[in-house]
């Protein structure tokens, strides 16, 4: 069972890379050096806490923390969690997600941003399923299919240290069902008899609890459904703290290079957006000028081709309308 579920999980993740379009695409990792070039434009961020309380399985909390930093290292400047925790205990904080809290706890930790949030997970009872027939040579023919699904739910809040203000808050979900246990029968007393076992154990973890003893498979799986949940949330958080590059040379008639490479979180099939400007236009009641900008042409990363750089593919006709120098802006990511 062990070696089929290692086969599902590479297989999904070249069944990710297909359906992306990018399963020859190159992705560079970022040098110290490069990561350190870029660290004065990045924010500070912290992620304070993913409570668990009201999850059935316990410690998904700590998986979440781990893997929302893990979402947000490159887009931000990320306080160390012995750091955090330091100056809690220094302070004797407690924390809390009010607003007027987290402006104080972000003032001593010297961050832009915190990051609160839960996460629950759960597994659902084994549900089996069964088939069978005999052919008309009297060949019997049968297989018994049980499978799980894994939820998980995340909540992310995001605190303004510098206004007090909710700028973010969301949830997501994942569910993944996996096959635990497969079989096929020729003969009919085998199967009658693996079908009632089937129903034994999923009846027997039902009476103890889905959770009283979770196997190392499970918890795999669970940790899955976990960083699926939290990668969910990419798309909204690249939009809403966008960085900005520009166009450093035309490569065809339909690819440019762009000064934004995986230091700044960039991945292949991301899109990346280039604002029209609308004319100015002055607001009445405050007599402040309106600064409107809509979408002009959108770009999709290819290759992230170091920490700094990337490659990005258009249309013919909109990368002929485009100049070096042009501001592309990661405000129109997925």
């Amino acid at each position: 069972m062990k070696s089929k579920s290692g086969l599902v999980i590479v297989a999904g993740v070249i069944v990710v890379l297909i359906l992306s379009g990018c399963a020859t695409c190159r992705m560079a990792e970022p040098s110290i050096a490069e990561l350190n070039a870029v660290s004065q434009f990045k924010k500070k961020l912290a992620v304070i806490g993913i409570s668990d309380d009201a999850s059935q399985i316990k410690g998904v909390g700590d998986i979440a923390i781990t893997n929302v930093e893990s979402l947000l290292f490159r887009q931000f400047t990320l306080l160390e969690r012995t750091r955090i925790n330091s100056v809690i205990a220094e302070r004797d904080f407690m924390i809390s997600e009010d607003p007027r809290k987290a402006v104080e706890l972000g003032k001593m930790l010297g961050v832009d941003y915190l990051v609160f949030g839960t996460a629950a997970a759960s597994i659902s009872e084994p549900r089996v399923s069964q088939s069978s027939n005999t052919d008309s040579k009297g060949k019997f023919a049968g297989s018994i299919l049980k499978q799980q699904t894994v939820q998980s739910v995340i909540t992310l809040k995001i605190v303004d240290v510098a206004t007090g203000l909710v700028v973010f808050s969301d949830k997501r979900g994942a569910n993944f069902t996996q096959d635990i246990y497969s079989q096929s029968f020729e003969d009919q007393n085998a199967f009658n008899e693996a079908v009632k076992t089937a129903y034994l154990v999923s009846n027997i973890r039902e009476v103890l609890g889905n959770f009283a003893k979770m196997n190392k498979e499970d918890s795999a799986y669970v940790s899955s459904g976990i960083a699926q949940a939290v990668e969910s949330f990419r798309g909204a958080l690249t939009g809403l703290f966008p960085y900005k590059g520009q166009i450093l040379e035309k490569i065809s008639e339909k690819e440019v290079l762009i000064n934004l490479g995986s230091a700044y979180g960039i991945r292949p099939g991301d899109r990346l957006v280039v604002y029209r400007q609308l004319p100015a236009r002055v607001d009445p009641n405050t007599g402040m000028a309106i600064d409107e900008r809509i979408p002009g042409v959108f770009l999709t990363v290819k290759d992230v081709t170091s920490g700094i750089s990337c490659t990005a593919k258009g249309k013919a006709s909109d990368i002929r309308g485009l100049e070096i120098g042009t501001v592309v802006s990661t405000a129109g990511a997925r």
